[in-house]
C-alpha cells in the first residue's frame, strides 16, 4: 500500500483532491471510472466500483 499526503483543493462549490500515477496504478482505476465515496470515523475512503463483465 502507498500512503501519500495531498492537498484539499477547491474545484467551484466542491472540494476534491487529484489522484497521483502511482496511486492509479497500485489501485488499478482509469479515467471515467466510477468509485464509491464513503466517510466514515474521520475518514474519507474511496472504493472503485469494478465494471461487469460482458457476457
Amino acid at each position: 500500500m502507498k500512503d501519500v499526503i495531498l492537498d484539499i483543493k477547491q474545484w467551484g462549490n466542491n472540494l476534491g483532491v487529484r489522484l497521483p500515477a502511482a496511486i492509479v496504478r497500485e489501485a488499478h482505476v482509469h479515467v471515467d471510472q466510477r468509485v464509491k465515496l464513503t466517510a466514515s470515523n474521520g475518514q474519507i475512503i474511496i472504493t472503485p466500483v469494478r465494471d461487469e463483465p460482458l457476457t
